[in-house]
């Protein structure tokens, strides 16, 4: 017996042991806290030029997990673990006068240099305002972003939704659907498909002001241009205003080709084949003014 209680006053004793590790909160939060875990550490004042309009509407702010760290946000929801997240303060900005607010469910995720931001998942790196941001592991910067997926890197300066997995964009301003696809430039650009490889003007260069980037569709396009539209697998565009249509087809210099393996290298031509592959147009109506194609049956009354 006692050598029973012996053993119960170890256990006991080691379990006291154990030190539940503290939330530590900083007495200049603007909102009431609520923590519910341990570890989590919650400090920064908002850096906000009138702290009274920063307030979150009802002036609560919870945690709910284990080994967060919370700097200088308010009006947050951090549900799960290993968070950590901070606020982003530019005193030009007018937003950063006016609350803002923070939803995150999920663990390990790390955020800074933030302002509205609503993330579900794990694993996530973010950087930027206005984000939305559920899947895993993604490495998101930028502002104004939608993005549903896993693995993908993103720099992009704004305005843009990613639908899909292991996409990379830089200087990039638009949307992906897809998986595996590699944009770098675009302004107000449209990709969809997997393993295209797009190259255009970065949004912030100065002469491509007045260019609305790509619209891709397909598989395994390689584009290096601006304001072209390709649809299909396996072709490839540069130069700018090209456009593609088909498989295995090519365009430069604004040219346009239409079908499989057709090749245009001239602005203003159209291409229906190549030096190996023609193709015949037909159902063609009978030309009526100056600059109309002639079909055979003209040709031949004439």
């Amino acid at each position: 017996m006692k050598q029973k209680s012996l053993y119960i006053a170890i256990v006991l004793a080691l379990h006291c042991a154990v030190a539940v590790a503290d939330n530590s909160i900083d007495s200049t939060q603007i909102d009431e806290v609520t923590v519910n875990g341990d570890g989590n550490n919650i400090s920064g004042l908002t850096p906000c030029a009138t702290p009274s309009n920063c307030k979150s509407p009802l002036g609560n702010s919870s945690v709910s997990g284990n080994n967060n760290t919370i700097t200088s946000l308010t009006n947050y929801i951090i549900t799960g673990s290993n968070n950590d997240l901070s606020f982003s303060y530019d005193p030009s900005q007018f937003w950063n006068d006016y609350a803002n607010s923070f939803n995150v469910y999920g663990n390990n995720n790390t955020g800074t240099g933030l302002f509205d931001l609503n993330l579900v998942g794990s694993d996530n790196k973010v950087l930027g305002q206005n984000l939305a941001v559920m899947g895993y592991s993604n490495n998101v910067s930028g502002s104004a972003l939608q993005v549903i997926g896993s693995y993908n890197e993103l720099d992009m300066v704004g305005m843009g939704a990613i639908l899909g997995s292991r996409n990379t964009a830089t200087n990039y301003a638009g949307s992906i659907m897809g998986t595996f696809n590699t944009v770098s430039g675009g302004s107000y650009a449209l990709t969809i498909g997997s393993l295209n490889n797009i190259t255009a003007a970065p949004i912030n260069d100065p002469s491509a002001v007045f260019k609305f980037g790509n619209i891709t569709i397909g598989t395994i396009n390689t584009i290096d241009s601006d304001e072209s539209i390709v649809l299909g697998n396996y072709n490839t565009v540069s130069d700018d205003n090209a456009i593609v249509i088909g498989n295995y087809a090519s365009a430069s210099n604004g040219g346009i080709s239409i079908g499989n393996g057709s090749f245009s290298n001239s602005a203003d031509t159209v291409s229906f084949g190549s030096a190996t592959v023609q193709r015949t147009l037909t159902n063609v109506a009978d030309g009526s003014s100056r600059y109309d194609a002639v079909n055979y049956g003209q040709l031949m009354n004439s």
